[in-house]
């Protein structure tokens, strides 16, 4: 009698019995759930994104799933475990949805306001005119100025949200399941975080059938923590700048900041320490030496790699007094992103050994389940829901070809080769590596090759804009592998998550749409009244226009007329700015005109660039107002006085002069062609004139190409008529910039793969546990703010309340308790957001 109660106790602390039949978790309560997060939840979250940068997933998905249960509890009816997973689900897909990397949470159209800024911004400068009209509107559609979505001119963005949105749906079902089969059926790993939100559920689910134990308990206790905690980090700074005139912060968000104090001791380091209470709570339930070898290498490299690498004049880039961030950007400039690279060929390289033996059937001791099997198809649970292998893939590699298609339709000169290489190998390969992580550690930090991307992009040889905001198909599909294992943990139909998709599909395209066009009518974004974006999407436009002005090349204005200055231009024409016909998306153009009968001209003095060698091109756009040919004379004068001329007939509207400078570095390669390539998607109507550098006579009597000192324009002979014409985007032209391979440093590539390689070898052949390595590897670019709470964490855990409650009963109490502690935070959080924007909402009414 006291083993078989021993036995019951002991399975109270799975997540549910494994005897338990699966069921279905889709149904009308998960409907109505899904209603109440688009129409409720959603404008919560795109408040709180542009005001602070914060999400509430977290808070919306148990707001919603704590409503629902007390609704089903007054109606007499219970929430199952399966229907409070899918609720929860349900409930962060929708609100996560968008563009994290810019608080833009709220779905799709959150990434529409982004482009319309980024258009617009000064950042964009030079970049705007390649920037393609299916990602965005031009800044001189009216759809941009009246601030709306209802407009002919966003129909072909929508209508890629709409598809992109399908195919990668599918795509992520389809690889998420696939990466589940071999994860979790054939290597039989162990997934940590899986129970976290697991145990959440089923904790939830006991409330629901009034019969509240442990998990209830435990539940309750890290709410109750999450809640007190979130009151000081989260309620005082959101609503003091509601009833004070400042904003009163008892704790730094994120982080205290010790960088610039121990500029001194510790050079090129950023030090410091987080304040949220979370990450302690992580420790508890992170694997103990994950976070061991997490902490220890980033202890090594704080206080002792980062010191040494600015001794030796590798990381040369810091500057006294730069706080944590420029710190590490610096640092990543100078060593770390060229070293993590080849760490990470590394990880990928033992992930895809082991991937090879778990698929071989071989062991994998260690990593899973001691003792488990590959688990045959036939033993698979009855009920789960398998879906053959191949059906699978053959649904993801469909979407996957679609998605080259697409590309190739709005990018035709990008290399059609590289969207296959990116979507049937390398997403694959990473998402395999990412599941494993996931499966193994919890994490996915140290996943994936920095900047692949975009070095693809700038290698190919492309030139202009639009492959960086194409949809290329390089995805990470690792996430999935861990929602079915929730799944599976809570006992439900995997068919469940298939409906859940098809549902929140359509609820995130219309609530996104309603709210995000209602948000930008109300004022331009940014602005004063989002002070997160006003202050950071700057630097975030900045940082990715760096990027895209790789492959676009680098042109130096000598006259865009967008200035106030007039004495730049001269001559017996008559000439003034005019907003009529300005090319590239810039506000103004020169209007000159040509007297019917006379002799005149427009001459353009005092440009730097003087020096047209250094320069590929020089490019001049005119628009001919007149519904005749045009005939013209470009002249260039050199210091000495000494002149070119040539003389071109201009056809009625865009046309575009360019005068060849230097020789293709290549000598396959034809020059004109490449001309016509690097003229923007929205001029490519002009009549191009091409002059080759054959054409323009240098040397003794000759001009002078060094020394250019102005640029006349006129009527070969005097025109039979009045005769306008509008001049804009004078300027030279040169290769695109290669600051970002200036970057990639192969020494250090080659440190970072023998680092790796070392310390994998050394571990395995010392017998410490192998997860030391992954942790390792994860910690080398982790902040100290970070780790040093999750080591804490995890020795409380280890060495305090696991000898204190017992290693089953910590392993159940644990994930529980973080779940709670979400949940606590979170819902003290959407109260204050709550109160913040009905009292924004009241000062907008009465001013």
């Amino acid at each position: 009698m006291p083993e078989e109660t021993k036995v019951k106790h002991e399975e109270s602390f799975q997540v549910m019995p494994e005897d338990a039949p699966f069921e279905s978790g889709f149904n009308w309560s998960t409907l109505w759930a899904a209603l109440f997060v688009g129409f409720v939840m959603i404008p919560g979250a795109i408040y709180l994104g542009l005001v602070n940068g914060q999400n509430i997933a977290g808070g919306a998905e148990w707001v919603t799933i704590i409503l629902f249960i007390e609704i089903a509890k007054r109606s007499f009816v219970r929430l199952r475990t399966q229907e409070i997973i899918i609720i929860y689900w349900i409930a962060g897909g929708l609100v996560t949805a968008g563009s994290a990397g810019h608080a833009l949470f709220g779905g799709p159209f959150g990434a529409k306001i982004w482009d319309q800024y980024l258009v617009s911004s000064p950042q964009a400068y030079g970049l705007r005119e390649y920037i393609p009209g299916w990602l965005c509107p031009s800044i001189k559609s009216s759809a941009i100025a009246d601030r709306t979505f209802w407009h002919s001119d966003w129909l072909t963005p929508i209508l890629l949200i709409v598809v992109g949105g399908i195919l990668g749906r599918v795509c992520g079902l389809a690889m998420g399941y696939v990466m589940y089969v071999v994860t979790n059926d054939l290597q039989r790993l162990t997934f940590p975080m899986a129970r976290v939100y697991a145990f959440g559920a089923t904790a939830l689910a006991e409330t629901s059938a009034k019969k509240e134990g442990w998990r209830w308990q435990v539940f309750s206790i890290g709410s109750f923590l999450g809640a007190m905690f979130g009151l000081i980090y989260t309620v005082v700074p959101t609503l003091s700048g509601v009833f004070l005139t400042d904003t009163v912060t008892i704790l730094p968000i994120p982080f205290i900041d010790f960088t610039p104090s121990v500029k001194a001791i510790l050079p090129a380091t950023a030090l410091g320490l987080n304040t949220n209470l979370g990450e302690l709570l992580a420790g508890f339930v992170l694997p103990f030496w994950i976070v061991v070898g997490t902490f220890v290498s980033s202890m090594l490299t704080t206080f002792i790699v980062n010191p040494l690498l600015f001794k030796y004049g590798i990381l040369t880039s810091w500057a006294p007094g730069m706080t944590t961030i420029p710190t590490s950007v610096c640092n990543s400039i100078d060593f770390w992103m060229s070293f993590s690279i080849g760490k990470i060929l590394v990880v990928a390289a033992i992930g895809v050994w082991l991937a090879g033996k778990a698929l071989t059937g071989r062991s994998l001791k260690g990593w899973g389940d001691e003792g488990a099997a590959s688990t045959p198809p036939e033993k698979l649970p009855p009920g789960r829901g398998h879906c053959p292998i191949w059906l699978a893939l053959l649904l993801w590699a469909i979407c996957t070809a679609c998605f080259i298609w697409i590309v190739h339709l709005l990018v035709p000169d990008f290399p059609t080769w590289i969207c296959a290489l990116f979507g049937f190998i390398w997403s694959p390969l990473l998402s395999l590596i990412t599941a494993m992580m996931i499966g193994i550690t919890g994490q996915t930090g140290g996943v994936g090759i920095p900047y692949l991307r975009e070095g693809s992009f700038i290698l190919s040889g492309y030139k202009g804009a639009g492959i960086w905001f194409a949809p290329i198909p390089m995805s990470d599909f690792g996430g999935g592998a861990q929602m079915f294992k929730q799944l599976e943990m809570t006992r439900t139909k995997f068919v469940s998550v298939v409906h859940m998709n098809i549902l929140t599909f359509f609820v995130i395209l219309i609530c996104s749409f309603i709210f995000w066009s209602m948000v930008w009518r109300l004022g331009p974004i940014p602005s004063s009244a989002y002070p997160y974006v006003q202050r950071m999407w700057p630097f975030h436009a900045t940082m990715q226009s760096i990027m895209i002005k790789c492959t676009i090349p680098d042109r130096v204005s000598l006259y865009d007329f967008e200035g106030e200055v007039t004495e730049k231009w001269t001559g017996t024409a008559e000439a003034d700015r005019s907003p009529d016909h300005a090319t590239r998306d810039t506000n103004y153009a020169l209007k000159v005109k040509f007297p019917k009968g006379q002799a005149s001209a427009v001459q353009f003095l005092g440009f730097v660039q003087r020096d047209w060698t250094k320069w590929r091109w020089v490019q001049f756009d005119v628009f001919n107002a007149t519904a005749n040919d045009l005939p013209i004379r470009l002249r260039l004068v050199d210091s000495a006085s000494a002149k070119w001329n040539r003389d071109f007939t201009l056809k009625p509207g865009k046309n575009t002069i360019g005068l060849q400078f230097q020789a293709p570095k290549k000598a396959s390669e034809n020059d004109e062609f490449e001309f016509r390539r690097q003229i923007p998607p929205r001029e490519t109507d002009a009549h191009v004139h091409y002059v080759p550098m054959s054409e323009i006579k240098t040397g003794a009597g000759a001009i002078n190409l060094e020394s250019v000192s102005a640029i006349e324009i006129e009527p070969s002979s005097p025109p039979a008529a009045d005769s306008e014409v509008y001049l804009d985007n004078i300027g030279v032209i040169g290769e695109a910039s290669a600051y970002f391979l200036r970057i990639i440093n192969w020494r250090y590539i080659l440190v970072g793969l023998g680092v790796g390689s070392v310390l994998y070898s050394l571990i395995t052949a010392l017998g410490a546990p192998v997860l030391l390595f992954y942790g390792s590897v994860n910690g080398i670019l982790s902040w100290p703010h970070h780790t040093i709470l999750l080591f804490t964490g995890a020795m409380l855990g280890r060495y305090y309340f696991r000898p204190k409650f017992g290693e089953k009963r910590w392993g159940a109490y644990a994930p529980i308790l973080l779940a709670g502690y979400a949940c606590g935070s979170s819902l003290i959080g959407m109260t204050a957001v709550s109160i913040k924007l009905i009292a924004t909402s009241i000062s907008q009414i009465v001013f």
